[in-house]
C-alpha cells in the first residue's frame, strides 16, 4: 500500500552530528518518514557541500536533490521536476527557506521557522538587531507575511517563539539524538579538565558569547583554577569577522580551539561542563540539549537557555554578570556532588522535553 508523499524543502543539509538547523532538519526528516514517503530537495550547507553526508540519512528519504534558489530561477528542467514534486506531493514541508516558500504554491504546506525573525517579535523584548545593528528590507518584511499566509501550520521551537497574531503555530521543540555512549554522572570525570564550547564560529551570537566569556570570565575562573581551560569546538570561519573572533581565541592561553570535528562525544565526555554565555538571539539552543543529552553539565546565560524548562541548580546553572558565570564555573569544577546532581537532572530534562520521541508525538499528531 502506497503512502503519502511530502515534498521536503530545506535550507540546509540535515544531519543528525550537524549544527543546530541541520540537526533540527534531520528531526522533523525522521519523523515524518514515519508516516511519509519523503522527497529531499537541500540547500547544501558548510563544511561538506556536496552529496557525502546524504549516506547518514538516506533511509529517511525516497529521492534527493541538492539544489540552491538561484538554479531554480529559470525555466530548466531542475525547476520543473520541482513543479512536477509539487504536483505529486501530499503535503510539503518547508525548513526556513522563505524565498523559495514565496516563489511556491501547494494547498497544504508546513513552514518550520524555528525562530522567528526579530522584526516579528515582541517590540519590548530585547532584538537581534539592538546588538548587531542588522537593517531588514521592506521586501523581507513583506515576504515574511505572504510566506504566513501561504502555510498552513507553522512551526516554532519553543513557547518563547510564540509571539504575535499567528494561529497556525504549533511549537515543536528543538531535539537532538540519543548519544551512542550517553555520559552519565558516574563517568564525568573525578578531576575536570576543561569547559567546553559548542557552536559554530560563523553565528554572531556564538562570536558575541564566546568573547564575553573569554575576556571577561575566564580570567576570573583562571585566577582560582589557573589549570582549567575552555575547549572551543565549531565549523571553520568563512567571514571577516569568524575569522578575527577565530584568530583572538587562537592567541589565548587558556582556550584549546577544534574546528570541523567529525565527532563531538569525546569533547563532551572530557568536560567537567559545557558553556552558553549566548546574550541575544533566539530559538532554543541545540549546543545546550545535546549537553544535557550526554549528562554534561551547562552553565548558560538566561537568554541562552530560553525555552529550556529548566531551574538554576536543579537542571541547569544560570548566571548572567561575569562574576556569577564564573562562580558557576568554578562550582562545577570543584564540587562532583553538584556535578552529579546538575548531570542527572539535566539528562532527565532531555529525555522529557527534547528528545526525538517527544518530537514525533507533537508532529505527528499535527499532520494526521
Amino acid at each position: 500500500m502506497s503512502r503519502p508523499k511530502l515534498l521536503y524543502l530545506s535550507e540546509c543539509t540535515p544531519d543528525p552530528n550537524g549544527t543546530g538547523w541541520e540537526q533540527r532538519a534531520f528531526s522533523f526528516l525522521k519523523a515524518y518518514s514515519k508516516r511519509l514517503d519523503v522527497e529531499l530537495w537541500f540547500q547544501p550547507s558548510a563544511p561538506e557541500p556536496g552529496l557525502s553526508r546524504l549516506n547518514r540519512i538516506e533511509e529517511y528519504f525516497q529521492e534527493a536533490f541538492a539544489c540552491y534558489p538561484g538554479m531554480l530561477n529559470s525555466r530548466n528542467s531542475l525547476a520543473q521536476r520541482l513543479e512536477r514534486s509539487l504536483d505529486e506531493a501530499s503535503c510539503v514541508h518547508v525548513f526556513k527557506h522563505s524565498e523559495l516558500l514565496d516563489s511556491i504554491d501547494h494547498p497544504h504546506i508546513y513552514w518550520d521557522l524555528d525562530e522567528l525573525p526579530w522584526f516579528a517579535r515582541n517590540p519590548d523584548r530585547n532584538s537581534h538587531q539592538g546588538i548587531t545593528g542588522r537593517t531588514v528590507s521592506i521586501e523581507e518584511k513583506q515576504r515574511f507575511k505572504r510566506c504566513l499566509a501561504k502555510a498552513e501550520k507553522v512551526f516554532v521551537s519553543s513557547e518563547v517563539e510564540n509571539e504575535g497574531d499567528i494561529p497556525q503555530l504549533t511549537v515543536t521543540p528543538n531535539v537532538v539524538q540519543m548519544p551512542t555512549r550517553p555520559a552519565t554522572a558516574e563517568t564525568l570525570p573525578a578531576k575536570p579538565p576543561q569547559l567546553l564550547f559548542v557552536g559554530s564560529m560563523n553565528h554572531e551570537p556564538n562570536l558575541d558569547g564566546l568573547l564575553f566569556f573569554t575576556r571577561q570570565v575566564l580570567p576570573l575562573i583562571n585566577s582560582a583554577c589557573p589549570e582549567l581551560r575552555l575547549t572551543v569546538v565549531g565549523r571553520s570561519p568563512i567571514y571577516d569577522r569568524a575569522r578575527s573572533v577565530v584568530a583572538e581565541l587562537e592567541q589565548t592561553e587558556s582556550v584549546d580551539l577544534y574546528l570541523d570535528e567529525p565527532s563531538l562525544g569525546r569533547h563532551y565526555q572530557q568536560s567537567f561542563a559545557s558553556i552558553a554565555p549566548i546574550r541575544f538571539g533566539g530559538g532554543t539552543r541545540i549546543k545546550i540539549i545535546e549537553s544535557l543529552a550526554y549528562g554534561c553539565p551547562v552553565v548558560s546565560t538566561s537568554t541562552g537557555c530560553e525555552g529550556i524548562p529548566g531551574y538554576h541548580r536543579k537542571e541547569l546553572m544560570i548566571a548572567d554578570r561575569p562574576e556569577a558565570f564564573a562562580r558557576d564555573c568554578i562550582a562545577l569544577a570543584t564540587d562532583p556532588e553538584l556535578r552529579e546532581h546538575i548531570a542527572a537532572n539535566g539528562h532527565a530534562l532531555y529525555q522529557r522535553n527534547h528528545s526525538q520521541q517527544v518530537l514525533e508525538r507533537i508532529l505527528l499528531a499535527e499532520i494526521q
